[in-house]
């Protein structure tokens, strides 16, 4: 299943797609019935998902203790590791599921977290030519130095830091190519599956799991137009500018587009990480606090 998965997302990323749309959730239906064969491919990988893993997690929940706890962290690592494969939207999905330790034992919450920068990435050179297709210049007259390697990755992207020619240290965020397409597919089949849930209150158990669809759909298309996160970012650094604790990087307009983003790179650490040294006994004044910056995801 993991050859059909790759071979999947390696068609799907050669199709022409425009600029970020909004979601529609009435053209979903259309964009499966488009997508024929491949429609159908994918539809089969997620009932293989997700059949298995409820399949799994039933008779992991039979057994107590230390067996309980060891079964639910190799099932767990499994459902990551098929997220990963299963590419972006599956990945978000992940992240989002990290936050819920009251829907999942722990093992689980533990390891979607390693979903919100622990990504594996997509081919540097690849990003570097999006780069320069976005801005209509090569690389190399935009920024001094760019690093070869991408210092974190995540669903939707990935971030490489760079420098440029005045001396400013930036990052710049790279969409994955091909995201939308992959994205709009995945959803569609989802809200299928939802729609079927929904009017079967016995199986939905009350849930409005299409409402919810919807408002993951929502939430991802708006985070896949950085066009719109740099104005959000901003809109943020205004409301808190009064803070001095509270930072948020400027935004290079003139080097971002809805596909890419270059702002300026701040020094901090991940919130869950300043909780984690609080706890070790080392004291924090003011000027070590965490910065709070853009999420980068």
């Amino acid at each position: 299943m993991e050859t059909t998965d790759a071979r999947y997302n390696a068609e799907v990323q050669t199709r022409p797609f425009a600029s970020t749309p909004d979601y529609d959730p009435s053209l979903l239906a259309s964009s499966l019935q488009a997508a024929g064969f491949d429609g159908t491919r994918r539809t089969w990988s997620l009932i293989y998902t997700f059949g298995w893993f409820a399949v799994g997690f039933w008779m992991d929940n039979r057994f107590t203790g230390l067996a309980a706890a060891s079964r639910h962290r190799k099932r767990a690592v499994w459902l990551r590791d098929r997220f990963v494969k299963l590419g972006p939207t599956f990945v978000k999905i992940g992240q989002v599921l990290s936050t819920r330790p009251d829907l999942l034992p722990l093992p689980y919450v533990e390891e979607m977290a390693l979903l919100q920068d622990q990504v594996p990435p997509f081919d540097s050179e690849l990003a570097h030519r999006i780069i320069a297709d976005e801005l209509v210049r090569p690389v190399d007259e935009v920024f001094a130095v760019i690093n070869p390697f991408p210092i974190a990755a995540a669903s939707i992207g990935q971030v490489y830091k760079a420098k440029l020619h005045d001396g400013t240290d930036v990052v710049v965020k790279v969409q994955r190519p091909g995201l939308i397409p992959i994205v709009t597919l995945d959803l569609a089949i989802l809200r299928k599956l939802t729609t079927f849930l929904d009017r079967h209150p016995r199986l939905s158990r009350g849930m409005p799991y299409t409402a919810i669809l919807d408002e993951f759909g929502i939430t991802m298309f708006e985070q896949a137009d950085y066009a719109k996160e740099g104005h959000y970012a901003e809109r943020f650094r205004e409301n808190f500018k009064a803070f001095p604790h509270v930072s948020t990087p400027k935004i290079h307009w003139d080097l971002t587009t809805s596909r890419i983003m270059t702002m300026d790179f701040v020094h901090g650490m991940k919130v869950t990480d300043a909780s984690a040294s609080s706890g070790s006994g080392t004291p924090r004044s003011a000027n070590t606090l965490p910065v709070l910056s853009w999420k980068l995801a």
